[in-house]
């Protein structure tokens, strides 16, 4: 991971990070005050949560014991950092919200955070919006990233939400997305890249890798090329053995 750019006093964000005898992973990340959100766009399991994470705890041991699990890392001390969203595991729950309430809510309270304070604030948001109808969690982010960017906090966002796209073009926001290879049988490799601007994730892609039964992805495909059909109507949904199907289903599940 590298961080480049200009901010507090001109004084540069530089992190490398490398997998003790592993691969070296390069993802470029750039928060600066001309620029102080970046929106990272991509698919499951690409590693956007883990860049955030990663990001995170070198801030934290940097500004701790000096050091920590990367060659290098240069950056302004930050008086606050906050992480909210999709972080949490099932562990950490509070099952008496619903996964929209817990998100909202941590969000919200990382955001108040940023607000009533003079410290120098890191924010990290993982997915907020997520849980609730799809176009209003994506105008939440949206709304989110504008006002974050107004009041310039330094602020790294991950979603999956296709409204993103709309920050194109925002100041203040830097727009980038996580890149993929499709493959030949209709596979997706992913690379563990960002590169600039705004490219749709592709949930079907990511739910045939994870091994979602073939009739449930092709019928998933009929419905996203003809949006506004009686999916009942679809032929892909007449051909579907739906018994079959949930039995693979159930299989997939309890494997």
């Amino acid at each position: 991971i590298r961080m480049e750019g200009e901010t507090f006093g001109g004084v540069p964000l530089n992190l490398e990070l490398k997998n003790p005898g592993g691969e070296f992973v390069d993802m470029d990340i750039s928060l600066s005050l001309r620029e102080p959100v970046q929106v990272i766009v991509g698919p499951n399991e690409d590693g956007k949560t883990n860049l955030e994470i990663a990001l995170g705890q070198a801030v934290i041991l940097s500004q701790t014991i000096g050091h920590g699990p990367y060659q290098s890392y240069r950056a302004p001390l930050f008086g606050k950092l906050q992480m909210a969203g999709a972080f949490r595991s099932n562990s950490k729950r509070d099952f008496l919200l619903s996964s929209f309430a817990e998100n909202i809510d941590s969000v919200a309270k990382a955001v108040r955070a940023s607000q009533y304070t003079n410290d120098k604030v890191l924010l990290l948001l993982d997915e907020p919006g997520r849980g609730t109808n799809p176009t209003h969690g994506g105008n939440l982010l949206c709304a989110l990233a504008e006002d974050l960017a107004e009041r310039k906090i330094f602020s790294l966002i991950t979603t999956h939400f296709p409204q993103s796209g709309s920050l194109a073009g925002v100041p203040g926001i830097k727009l980038t997305h996580s890149t993929i290879r499709e493959l030949p049988d209709g596979a997706i490799e992913l690379l563990y890249k960002i590169e600039p601007g705004f490219k749709v994730s592709d949930g079907i892609a990511s739910a045939r890798a994870r091994g979602l039964p073939a009739d449930f992805i092709r019928l998933a495909e009929a419905i996203k090329a003809n949006p506004k059909a009686n999916v009942f109507e679809l032929p892909a949904f007449q051909e579907l053995d739906r018994e079959l199907a949930v039995r693979k289903l159930l299989q997939l599940l309890e494997n």
